[in-house]
């Protein structure tokens, strides 16, 4: 112990240091002190005294003497044996007397201010909270006496501590302009009408958070997520003390967290959540912060948290290639409801080792995994995405592109031909529309189509074998499914079509259920769409998905006469089981398609077609659409085309206009097409309208519907 005094010998205060070891035979209710400095504060000392320092005048080693008070107690050592914690002390001398006497209050004390900030003896946690306050807030003086009621009021703490800490708050904000005396007496005076009961915690955060929300996230980041402030590796003096140890890793786990890229989580690499699970011990920090960086994500989502984890999977189609797949699930961050909280690790720092949950891990380091929110954001394969605080949910393609490749165009004109002449039954204007189409989800994943190709056919013509094809083997398994219940697409619990690029729906439609075609239209034009998973909150995220349509049967209720988004294509049927040649055809194609080989040369091929005229609007119309909209149809066009028909069986001998009279042929229904009535001729004094018919009127108004084949052109 030092004493410092001025130039006259008065002693003004003392120093004390700390000890390294407690004395023998200390008792356990013993007083202890820790360093620091302290004023004399005469006019706060009071007559009861709960210890007294003793130096023997003269004595130049100052063989201090301590005198220990507590619970009717009492205890003496040497200064030199006893180790000190902490207390709020005041000293004051008197000149003449034989013996300096220093006189220790628990409760109207304070300490040397400048050294308390310098050595951060507060509470952290609310001393960081606090100065966040803004100037303007902080240097009102009714906000003032607010806060000095709230660090009074609070619950089960030191109030030493809470009135240090409120001290310190003032002299950092206000600088110049802080007045120790007038701060002890905001705070000492219990009885303040000006103490605000209604300024707390949860008051303070939202107004820090109001003015400073960047510097509160970092707060709370910190602060709050382990229940406290972690000191700062250099100035835990005791890594013996298992909490403070566990405080300093978890400490220097969050700096390696923060030096590794965002991007990591995305790689397929060694690590997962499964790999995670089975790993008990840990060399170094910078192999934990890897393996935690590549597997799992902290998602703030506006105060309503959860984890995102990366999982590896191998997915088989049978015999043939099998595609290694990188997805992400959702999981809540309560430790009941996951695994992190029992998998135990033991973690080498420092020469020794910290006991330590997966789950406690994540808690306190979330700020070095952390995004605001999580969304789809699609990208092309000749782009790399940027990793910001939203998360990426849009999967990784398969194949990495590279301008360098050469295609293999033998393997890729074998899924070409088979559009062209199979799926598309010759039509060179649906199967460029077709080609495009998949090319423009393979080049443009950010903007959807909007139109919905359905393929009908017999059973065996290859329409699901283009599609998986795409979707394994070109794309990734993850961007695609299958949907053999249109519940699946338009009901709730839709989360398994999050993040998806294409869904095939597969026999998924009903012919009938108009209600379901409306909503397949709003799916395939809306840019977000509503996840809903079970016992979760919804949640709103943003909806790339493509569809198309595979059936054997007809669905006329989906196809209307001013339709904008069906691209209806009727495929042959000469490869279907039992056709001659069928067997030696698939032969041929369909186990040299089905290989990762043929996808990544489809995969160069759709990314090198050239995009610039293509219009995905301008949907064509086919044969097999227009067959759908003539079953759509109503009566009067139905009648119409009839006819046609007749004129054109008929026609050597047939008048190719006739006229029907009054109202007596479906009225309503003509007029909407076109044909209204006219002014005929008279008879008996009465002008008789009818309506008048051909076939280039028919044609004209009805082109839509009509099917034009080779014995058109011969009856014109």
């Amino acid at each position: 112990m030092r004493r410092f005094v001025e130039n006259d010998g008065k002693l003004i205060r003392y120093q004390v240091f700390d000890c390294q070891t407690r004395p023998r035979g200390c008792a356990d209710d013993a007083l202890f002190l820790s360093y620091r400095r302290y004023y004399m504060l005469h006019d706060l000392m009071k007559n009861s005294v709960e210890m007294k320092l003793c130096q023997e005048e003269g004595d130049p080693e100052y063989p201090w003497n301590l005198t220990f008070c507590l619970y009717d107690r009492w205890y003496d050592a040497e200064e030199e044996d006893v180790e000190y914690d902490p207390v709020d002390m005041c000293f004051k001398t008197e000149e003449g007397r034989t013996k300096f006497e220093a006189y220790v209050k628990d409760s109207a004390v304070c300490s040397d201010v400048d050294v308390c900030l310098t050595a951060k003896h507060y509470d952290r946690r609310l001393f960081d909270l606090c100065c966040m306050l803004p100037q303007t807030w902080i240097t009102n003086r009714d906000n003032a006496w607010q806060l000095a009621g709230f660090f009074h009021r609070r619950p089960h703490v030191n109030l030493d501590l809470m009135r240090l800490t409120y001290v310190c708050v003032l002299a950092e904000r206000r600088d110049a302009y802080f007045d120790l005396g007038v701060a002890l007496k905001a705070f000492n005076d219990r009885k303040n009408p000006k103490w605000h009961p209604k300024l707390t915690e949860g008051v303070i955060k939202q107004i820090v958070g109001g003015s400073n929300p960047d510097g509160y996230r970092k707060w709370a980041d910190r602060c709050e997520s382990h229940g406290g402030c972690v000191d700062d590796i250099a100035d835990v003096k005791d890594l013996d003390n298992p909490k403070k140890l566990k405080a300093a890793m978890l400490e220097a786990l969050l700096d390696e967290l923060e030096k590794l890229p965002a991007t990591l989580i995305r790689e397929d690499n060694e690590h997962s959540v499964d790999s995670l699970a089975e790993a008990r011990t840990w060399e170094s920090l910078e192999t934990l912060a890897y393996a935690i960086k590549s597997s799992y994500a902290h998602v703030s989502n506006r105060g309503t948290p959860y984890h995102l984890k990366k999982y590896v999977e191998i997915v088989r189609f049978g015999g043939r290639d099998s595609v290694r797949t990188v997805g992400f699930e959702r999981a809540s961050t309560r430790s009941k409801k996951t695994g992190e909280s029992d998998t135990i690790y033991r973690v080498a720092f420092k020469d020794k080792e910290v006991v330590i949950s997966l789950h406690d891990i994540l808690k306190a380091c979330k700020a070095g995994i952390m995004y605001y929110n999580a969304d789809v954001l699609p990208y092309s394969p000749k782009v790399k995405p940027d990793m910001g605080k939203t998360f990426n949910l849009f999967s990784d393609y398969q194949h990495v592109y590279s301008p360098d490749h050469v295609i293999d165009t033998k393997l890729v004109n074998m899924w070409v031909d088979h559009i062209k002449n199979i799926i598309c039954n010759g039509d060179p204007v649906a199967s460029e529309y077709l080609f495009n189409w998949f090319a423009h989800i393979l080049q443009l994943p950010y903007i959807k189509t909007q139109t919905i190709p359905l393929i009908k056919s017999r059973q065996g013509a290859g329409k699901n074998f283009i599609f998986n094809v795409f979707s394994r083997y070109v794309l990734t398994p993850n961007m695609a499914s299958v949907i053999n219940d249109m519940e699946r697409a338009t009901g709730r619990f839709n989360a398994l079509n999050l993040g998806k690029t294409v869904i095939l729906l597969d026999e998924a439609m009903d012919s009938g259920n108009r209600r379901m075609a409306q909503i397949m239209k709003n799916l395939s034009t809306e840019e977000k769409s509503l996840i809903e998973r079970k016992g979760q909150k919804s949640f709103l995220a943003s909806n790339f998905i493509n569809y198309i349509v595979a059936t054997n049967n007809d669905f006329s209720s989906v196809i209307e006469e001013s339709d904008r988004r069906y691209v209806a294509m009727g495929a042959s049927d000469k490869v279907c089981p039992m056709m001659p040649g069928a067997k030696e055809y698939w032969d041929r194609i369909h186990d040299p398609l089905l290989t990762k080989e043929a996808g990544l040369h489809i995969f160069y091929w759709l990314l090198q077609r050239d995009l610039s005229g293509f219009d995905r609007r301008q949907i064509p119309t086919t044969k097999y659409k227009r067959e759908l909209k003539v079953k759509q149809s109503n009566h009067a066009v139905r009648y119409l085309l009839h006819r046609r028909e007749w004129w054109l069986e008929w026609a050597a001998w047939a008048d190719p206009s006739t006229s029907v009279k009054g109202e007596q042929l479906f009225g309503s229904m003509l007029n909407k097409l076109g044909f209204t009535l006219n002014k005929g001729d008279k008879i008996s004094g009465r002008t008789i309208k009818r309506r008048t018919f051909s076939v280039a009127l028919i044609e004209l108004h009805l082109e839509p519907y009509i099917i034009f084949d080779e014995t058109d052109n011969e009856a014109d």
